[in-house]
């Protein structure tokens, strides 16, 4: 009984032994994996926070860039903007020379009261990081110098649009009136009192003649549409010509007219040729030029020097 008692003694303990290791091996493995659950969640919560301000970061940058991106757009837009005044301000100041006049509108810069807020100034600043709240003040008062700039604009354009129109008006009423010679050659007869060459009594001439060779061009002295291409009793082959304005010039004694009634006609372009048609005596061009309905003077119309008869011979 004694030998079988201490035989047990060791084996008690060594399974109290291995029971003990076995019961600090799971509370070891507890305790581990409580930490590594805590160190697990404090990381994940670190993730977390790390991604939020790497997304907040990302979304500052993006609004920083994009107001780098405003106040360079809208750099440009004033540049622009003073550009456009600049450039409107001399095409008034040309206008105006051509007008011989003075614009309808004032149209001289507004003066700034102290000194003007810019995009330049505001970015001239390097490595200056500006707040969106304080950057839109600057936005702000950038927006109100284009707007000012657009008002200036906006009336120097309505000015210069007003001038362009007159001016058109003016070049289109100048194209419209008589002016230059309708023919090469000289001149044989002015306007006025004359003798008659067939009756010889004194008689009215309504016109200025032309002589040249035989079939001499003939060319139409302004802008207007052909309302009469055909015979005309004693002014043989004649074209007359409307030009608006009550402006009508006639040519006569045609050998042949290249236009119909109804056409179009631009000052120089031809439209018959000089020949001897109807009560003539030679080879000439009878021009005239009236005004509602009363015959005028050509020699002002035909400009240049002093212009006398060649000769004192009627050709019609």
């Amino acid at each position: 009984m004694k030998s079988y008692r201490f035989r047990t003694i060791p084996a008690l303990l060594f399974i109290g032994f291995t029971f003990t290791l076995f019961l600090f091996a799971i509370l070891m493995g507890l305790y581990f994996w409580q930490q590594y659950l805590e160190m697990k969640n404090l990381y994940d919560e670190t993730l977390t926070i790390h991604e939020q301000v790497k997304s907040e970061n990302e979304t500052y940058l993006l609004e920083n860039e994009q107001l780098k991106k405003s106040f360079e757009q809208l750099n440009r837009d004033v540049t622009r903007l003073k550009t456009e005044v600049e450039k409107n301000q001399s095409h008034l100041e040309e206008l105006n020379k051509m007008r011989g006049g003075k614009s309808p509108t004032s149209l001289e810069p507004t003066p700034d009261k102290g000194k003007s807020v810019t995009a330049a100034s505001l970015l001239s600043y390097p490595g200056t990081a500006l707040a969106v709240g304080t950057s839109n003040v600057y936005i702000e008062g950038i927006r109100s110098e284009l707007t000012r700039l657009n008002q200036q604009i906006s009336l120097q354009e309505e000015a210069i649009s007003s001038l362009e129109a007159r001016l058109k008006e003016h070049m289109e009423a100048m194209k419209r009136i008589p002016m230059g010679w309708p023919a090469t050659g000289r001149v044989t007869s002015l306007f006025g009192i004359r003798k008659d060459p067939f009756t010889r009594k004194n008689k009215m001439h309504e016109g200025i003649d032309f002589a040249d060779a035989y079939g001499t061009p003939v060319h139409v002295t302004a802008k207007g549409k052909v309302i009469f291409a055909g015979r005309n009793g004693p002014y043989g082959k004649q074209v007359q010509v409307d030009h608006g304005n009550g402006y009508i010039t006639t040519y006569s004694h045609l050998s042949s007219f290249t236009v119909k009634a109804g056409d179009e006609v631009e000052r120089g372009d031809q439209i018959g040729r000089m020949g001897t048609t109807g009560r003539s005596t030679g080879v000439h061009l009878h021009y005239e030029v009236r005004k509602n309905g009363k015959p005028l003077d050509p020699k002002p119309f035909l400009g240049g020097e002093e212009i006398v008869a060649q000769e004192e011979t009627a050709n019609d």
